[in-house]
């Protein structure tokens, strides 16, 4: 057992053999919306935290690193599971329309699931676009007129269209809700 350093810290985040293997580690996780390079900074940034408050002893700094790599991606894995539950639970008892109304975080950080997914009936950049100025910066209809060059109608037109390319990219994305919110 040895002292952990942040010298020891920052030259094993810096190394990209280390990185390669995290890669890997991530990547086996499945977690579209966190790449490696987001795991192993927030790791990293924990672990100095985490140093700065404590000595810590370690055998090797590699093996601190990874095990502390995999706990966080178990962790976000949990995450997510508990997020589409409580989503799918969302649309089951509402209209989609309210649900993205109701500009919840919860929406939001799921919503990143259907985005992702080349399937995806919003992978046009102005859908997207959109999407981004309406329900994550909270926009209003007149303003993304304004950025878009446009009419406020139609804006109006094209979240209307946005709404239902992602109700049909939803239900891409969790196939067994299909008979249960299609009617909605």
């Amino acid at each position: 057992m040895r002292q952990l350093t942040e010298l020891d810290l920052t030259n094993t985040v810096t190394d990209k053999g280390f990185c390669s293997y995290v890669s890997v580690i991530v990547s086996g996780f499945n977690i579209p919306h966190l790449t490696y390079e987001d795991i192993l900074f927030e790791v990293y940034r924990k672990s100095l935290e985490d140093l700065r408050e404590r000595s810590m002893l370690v055998e090797s700094t590699e093996g601190y690193l990874i095990k502390s790599v995999k706990n966080k991606c178990i962790d976000e894995t949990r995450r997510l599971k508990k997020h589409k539950l409580i989503l799918e639970s969302e649309l089951l008892e509402k209209d989609i329309t309210k649900v993205l109304e109701s500009n919840s975080t919860l929406w939001l950080e799921v919503t990143r699931d259907v985005l992702v997914n080349p399937e995806s009936y919003l992978s046009k950049v102005d859908q997207i676009e959109l999407f981004n100025l309406y329900y994550i910066q909270h926009l209003f209809v007149v303003e993304i007129a304004n950025i878009l060059g446009v009419t406020e109608n139609a804006v109006k037109g094209r979240l209307t269209t946005l709404r239902k390319n992602l109700k049909e990219s939803i239900l891409t994305v969790y196939p067994h809700l299909h008979s249960k919110i299609a009617k909605k």
